[in-house]
């Protein structure tokens, strides 16, 4: 393959996964939330779906693909934020996604597998896993989010040869968008089950 096809598959794979993530994240446009609005003659009333957590304990699904093998590049203290590949590539793709987000997860799960295998493994690309939480200084599904954002860089700070198998377990296990499910001891859980160490 020449160089220059090669750089169009790049560009093709990676417009074509930031088209699939951000043209269906139902947070970025605001449609996170169930409401219902009655009116009457006298008043009109607005009901939200607010999420309640749960503890109900889910057995944890171990993750299937290539995520959770993802390779950290040499000195991963030099990187705020996760990476996997090479640090020498000539390509850094940023992945903008939510652990809480049903779009990120299917991203994730489908073509997230195919960027790697085809372009992170060959050392065309390496990638950056960045959270996006916030909308209008809220967290887009729940108070929860923050935490699940928080566990995620404290992975990547204190064990980065395990982050990727950390990524790939909660997303194989990922719970309904609003539902606040990310609570310590299910990250703790998860982590564990990643092989987390401390």
């Amino acid at each position: 393959m020449s160089e220059d096809s090669s750089r169009r598959r790049i560009l093709q794979l990676l417009g074509a996964t930031a088209t699939t993530s951000l043209s269906g994240c139902a947070s970025i446009f605001g449609q996170h939330e169930t409401t219902a609005t009655t009116t009457t003659d006298q008043q009109t009333t607005t009901a939200v779906d607010i999420p309640t957590p749960t503890t109900t304990e889910r057995k944890i699904e171990s993750p299937s693909g290539v995520v959770s093998d993802g390779t950290v590049p040499k000195s991963p203290a030099n990187y705020s934020y996760a990476r996997m590949g090479a640090a020498t590539a000539p390509v850094t793709a940023t992945i903008y996604g939510s652990w809480k987000c049903t779009y990120t997860q299917d991203f994730v799960q489908t073509l997230l597998q195919t960027i790697i295998q085809e372009l992170v493994q060959s050392g065309q690309v390496s990638l950056v896993f960045r959270e996006v939480a916030y909308r209008d200084g809220k967290p887009f599904h729940g108070p929860d989010e923050l935490t699940a954002g928080h566990a995620g860089l404290a992975v990547w700070n204190h064990a980065p040869e395990s982050y990727w198998s950390y990524f790939a377990t909660v997303f194989a296990n990922q719970q309904a968008g609003s539902e606040s499910w990310a609570t310590a001891d299910q990250l703790l859980a998860l982590a564990k089950a990643a092989g987390i160490p401390n």
